[in-house]
Order: structure tokens, then C-alpha cells, then sequence
């Protein structure tokens, strides 16, 4: 049965991110239906396949997926991720605000925004966790402490 089950939600989170492959590179292609039932179905399938990972991994048969996604190694990465979250769309509005000249777009210039995005973003949401969420949470401690 969990063979079946990952099956499905591999085959369902692949279709949701390459299903519009042709339509990106020839627009046109496919019509309002056609369209339509993609944006429709499109998200509840990612849902789907990603509550299929969750529910395997949280019932201890995930296997080499439970044993990568449960790795210690993220565990700083994950304490920084929401911070980064709040913080990247500040990093990326001062970008844009920044620029006196249009620039062109080329391959070079994406990826070297997008690296330049993530290491500011990451060192602000570092910086925030030393400033801000460390010390709320020792106050939340002392607090929140059993007596």
C-alpha cells in the first residue's frame, strides 16, 4: 500500500511542477479549460503529495525520506527560515528601490541576484535571532517558568 501511496504522490507532485513545461515555452498551447483545471487541481495535488510525505514520516515509515528531512544537520537552518521569510521581501524591496538605472536581464544577473538575495536575507535573519528571538525567549523563560 505504501508503495502505491508514494507512487501517487510522486507522480502527482511531478505532474503539478512540470504540467506546464509546453505552455511556458510555447504559450498558447492549451486553453481556458485546459488552464483552468491546471490552477484548480494543481494546488490540491501538491497538498495532497506533500500530506502523503507527512503523514509517512510522522508514522515512522518514511524511510530514507524521514531520515534526510529529519537530518540535524538543518536544524540551524530551520530556526532561521521564518525569520528569513519575514525579512527577504525587505531585502528585495530595497533592491529595487536602490536602482537609478534599468539593468538587463540575463542569466549572469538572476543568479547572481539570487545568491545575493539569499546571503542578506539569511545574515539579516541571523542577526534578527541574535537580537530579537534570543532574548524574548530567555524573558519568556524566566516568565513562563514552572514553580
Amino acid at each position: 500500500m505504501q508503495v502505491l501511496g508514494w507512487m501517487c504522490s510522486v507522480a502527482v507532485a511531478l505532474t503539478t511542477l512540470y504540467a506546464r513545461y509546453g505552455e511556458m515555452t510555447s504559450p498558447g498551447d492549451w486553453n481556458a479549460g485546459q488552464r483552468a483545471a491546471f490552477e484548480t487541481g494543481s494546488r490540491i495535488g501538491w497538498a495532497l503529495s506533500v500530506c502523503w510525505v507527512i503523514l509517512v514520516c510522522a508514522t515512522g515509515s518514511g524511510g530514507l525520506v524521514n531520515s534526510v528531512l529529519s537530518w540535524e544537520g538543518w536544524l540551524p537552518l530551520s530556526r532561521l527560515t521564518f525569520g528569513a521569510y519575514l525579512i527577504h521581501i525587505l531585502v528585495m524591496v530595497y533592491d529595487v528601490n536602490t536602482h537609478r538605472v534599468r539593468g538587463y536581464i540575463t542569466l549572469y544577473y538572476i543568479i547572481s541576484k539570487f545568491f545575493g538575495f539569499c546571503t542578506a536575507t539569511y545574515l539579516f535573519a541571523f542577526v534578527n535571532a541574535l537580537v530579537v528571538e534570543a532574548p524574548l525567549l530567555g524573558i519568556e523563560k524566566i516568565l513562563l517558568k514552572k514553580r
